[in-house]
């Protein structure tokens, strides 16, 4: 019961946000030109600031299990790859199919992992994510960006001129390599100036999934949605089964397969949404594999956790 209440209470307010988002713009509140002014600033300002927040302090852990580190960058890799294999095969849309593997690929680890290890664990347990936290937010983010501007230029040749430009540009990118440097150079800033980015960054999540919701009809979500429900299954069921037993194959227990799950179990990025429209896409997609992997996710989530607890091996 206890794990069932802090799935509800760590996933419910992303559903709850979403939706105040989509009453905000029934009411006239966030019109569409409001909505895609906030997804502007929170691809050029708020989203690119969170990151470089998250990444700038973080500094290796000598001591972290290299096994432990190398297999959380396996999985996301494998899991991108294989997607990149098998999802053009089914989906012809180019746009689309972008949309369908970064939703599936890309959890949204920064908003939920944290705590619910936490909540799992204690919050000592929150060390063995301060060094994998950072290496998934940079994979994540980095070819989040190579993935979308690959499948979103709409000629079939791309070429690599486009294509480095599109990554060199994107404000993600550009955050994730100033917060690696800071962090590899050991460089701090004034505390009243990370509590202040601290503060306005931490804006940038309800805005992004406010903005989201204006762009969800109902009537997508009941119709026509299958590629979305499909995305939400692979995300909240397959990946994390696949990756978990996996870990339990390899020797993983405890804290470590509690990260991993934090990492593979999470619905589907926010961040995700906000870079599909302003690369261009038109993101409905990416909104609809959104909310029903939020959806699917108590189920995932609780499920794994009590499953493998009754196990005996988190």
């Amino acid at each position: 019961m206890d794990t069932l209440l802090f799935t509800v209470n760590a996933v419910f307010p992303i559903l709850l946000t979403i939706l105040t988002g989509k009453c905000l713009h029934r009411l006239g509140w966030m019109p569409t030109q409001t909505a895609n002014a906030v997804n502007k600033l929170c691809f050029n300002f708020l989203i690119p600031l969170n990151i470089f927040y998250q990444l700038h302090d973080a500094q290796p852990d000598n001591g972290a299990d290299a096994g432990f580190l190398a297999y959380g960058v396996l999985f996301i890799l494998v899991t991108l790859a294989l997607l990149c294999l098998l999802a053009p095969r089914f989906i012809k849309n180019r746009m689309h199919c972008g949309e369908f593997i970064q939703s599936v690929f890309r959890g949204n680890v920064s908003l939920i992992s944290v705590s619910l290890l936490s909540n799992m664990y204690g919050e000592k347990s929150i060390q063995i994510l301060s060094y994998l936290l950072p290496i998934t937010l940079v994979l994540y983010n980095s070819l989040s960006v190579i993935l979308l501007a690959y499948f979103f230029d709409r000629q079939e040749k791309v070429t690599l001129r486009k294509l480095l430009r599109a990554i060199v540009t994107n404000p993600f990118v550009l955050a994730v390599c100033i917060g690696m440097a800071f962090s590899s150079l050991r460089l701090r800033l004034p505390e009243f100036v990370e509590e202040t980015m601290r503060s306005i960054s931490a804006a940038g999540t309800p805005l992004a999934l406010m903005a989201l919701g204006t762009s969800i009809s109902f009537c997508d979500l009941t119709h026509g949605a299958g590629k979305a429900v499909f995305a939400a299954f692979l995300r909240q069921m397959v990946i994390p089964a696949i990756v978990l037993w996996t870990a339990v194959a390899l020797g993983f227990r405890n804290e470590q397969l509690g990260a991993y799950l934090c990492i593979a179990c999470t619905p589907t990025a926010t961040a995700g949404y906000v870079l599909v429209r302003n690369m261009g896409g038109d993101g409905k997609l990416t909104a609809q594999i959104a909310v029903y992997s939020v959806i699917f996710s108590f189920v995932s989530i609780f499920g794994f956790v009590f499953l493998f607890c009754s196990l005996g091996w988190m």
